[in-house]
């Protein structure tokens, strides 16, 4: 029998966390007892034959489902599972290569940890049929920042009936208050419910936020009434996000930022768009297993993409970002308050809104590094200076057509381009970078470029920091309107 679902990330980028954090996570998804009695060959194999089996008959993709099941059988024929010391090196093996068969974050193992352990944390009582309630007592965390900013810190959306009395305490405080942030960077994920009662603390009436698709069925996810939501619904609302903001987080963040009710600040998230049931294989064992997907209204998904940030920023700064984000649009607001709110912005942003000594170098040697590149056909040497997960749209129009239309390139796009178009060579080129802005670790930049005489275009560009380096997030291209000009 399936324990309940709520959607728990138990493996979201552990490599970002300090030595702490890494140690927490391990213990989480591994235990923290080392199970010392050695796994015979034949317990190993009834085990491993069983997880084949659930995830056979429970996996929602039926592609990837197929793919799983060929790649574990075979590492078990070859013996990869044999010999192994205990059951929480073999959680952490099979957990390792369902990963790597299948991307899926929600497709993994755990050995049960100390009686302590499972009885105290909080993530692991969400596996309980029947959760303590003790575990989820101060769980959530809230204040009132300078500028009258209402923030709360979430570490894991419990069980809505475990800690509504503080989310309303919360939502409590945001009445009065001028902007709202939510906080759910190194969240995990949980209940849908919670999820979606939070949201309707901040939308004005009852919101579609998603559909869940499992084998058998769909399920609609709406925002629950609130006598929060029409007094919050005209606040300004961002929500924090990092490589570790993984399934229930994500579709808080994801599901508002589609309606257009929040700014997302941050990394992007971990992309576990799936929600999970956790099946026991044996008395230490347990199966995560993907058994539904989520579909918003407007057909979107972030399974393996993640929630994209509008604004990118080093995750131990997307707090400070948020708060200069909120008093610049609250000083727009209120102009009587304007003196009040630009001496906030001083003192919250010192050092902040100015840009590092050589930044306006770089920027300009990544988007030419881009540019030149682009035109040369060099598309390893171009694909470093742009973000994997590149949005590059523009306006065109088809050859011996005036009409225009929207065009989103995909990355395999882009690269059969320079595969198949001829090389424009450097010394041909005139590309006119232009810096609009400089925001700490942000930059919009303006392109005029193309082919000279037949072909030129402007290219609006959005370039982020981490770890010291550029990388362009955002293009959005358009043409000179010239006579006889190709557009394709």
């Amino acid at each position: 029998m399936a324990s309940t679902s709520f959607g728990i990330d138990f493996n979201l980028n552990p490599m970002k966390h300090t030595r702490k954090s890494i140690a927490t996570i391990l213990a989480l998804v591994y235990g923290i007892v080392a199970y010392t009695q050695d796994l015979d060959k034949s317990y190993v194999n009834k085990t491993v034959n069983k997880i084949i089996d659930v995830i056979d008959k429970n996996y929602i993709i039926p592609e990837l489902k197929t793919e799983v099941i060929s790649d574990i059988s075979a590492n078990l024929e070859q013996g990869k599972y044999h010999n192994l010391p205990d059951h929480k090196s073999l959680a952490k093996t099979l957990t390792r290569d369902l990963k790597e068969s299948s991307g899926d974050f929600h497709l993994y193992v755990v050995a049960k940890a100390s009686d302590v352990e499972e009885k105290t944390s909080p993530v692991r009582q969400m596996r309980r049929m029947s959760p303590d309630p003790k575990a989820f007592e101060n769980l959530l965390s809230y204040t009132i920042l300078e500028g009258n900013i209402a923030y709360l810190k979430i570490p894991l959306f419990a069980p809505l009936e475990y800690i509504k009395e503080d989310l309303d305490a919360f939502l409590e405080t945001t009445l009065s208050a001028d902007a709202i942030i939510v906080d759910v960077r190194d969240c995990p994920g949980g209940s849908g419910e919670t999820l979606a009662y939070l949201a309707g603390g901040i939308v004005a009436k009852e919101t579609h936020l998603t559909t869940y698709y499992s084998k058998t069925e769909q399920q609609s996810l709406y925002t629950p009434k609130t006598k929060f939501g029409p007094i919050n619904d005209k606040k300004e609302v961002f929500v924090l996000t990092n490589g570790n903001t993984g399934s229930a987080a994500e579709g808080f963040a994801f599901y508002l930022q589609q309606i257009g009710r929040v700014t997302v600040v941050g990394a992007p998230s971990a992309g576990g768009g799936r929600s999970n049931e956790f099946f026991p294989i044996d008395d230490v064992l347990d199966l995560s297993v993907s058994t539904r997907t989520s579909v918003t209204p407007n057909g979107k998904q972030f399974q393996g993409v993640g929630v994209q940030p509008a604004v990118f920023t080093p995750e131990n700064n997307a707090l400070k970002q948020a708060q200069i984000l909120a008093l610049q649009s609250l000083q727009e607001k209120s102009p009587e308050q304007k003196p009040l709110y630009k001496n906030l912005l001083k003192e919250i942003g010192k050092d902040r809104m100015k840009y590092q000594r050589g930044d306006k170098q770089n920027i300009t040697k990544t988007v030419l590094g881009y540019l030149e590149n682009f035109f040369e056909n060099n598309t390893e040497e171009m694909l470093k200076y742009l973000h994997p997960q590149l949005a590059k749209r523009g306006i065109s129009k088809k050859r011996g057509e005036s009409a225009l239309f929207f065009q989103d390139m995909e990355m395999d796009e882009l690269k059969a381009m320079l595969e198949r178009k001829p090389a424009f060579p450097m010394e041909k080129q005139q590309n006119k970078v232009e810096i609009q802005d400089v925001f700490f670790n942000s930059a919009s930049v303006k392109v005029t470029t193309g082919y000279p005489g037949r072909m030129e275009w402007i290219e609006y560009i959005h370039l982020f920091k981490l770890n010291g380096e550029w990388k362009i997030a955002n293009i959005l291209w358009d043409y000179f309107p010239r006579k006889n000009q190709k557009t394709k």
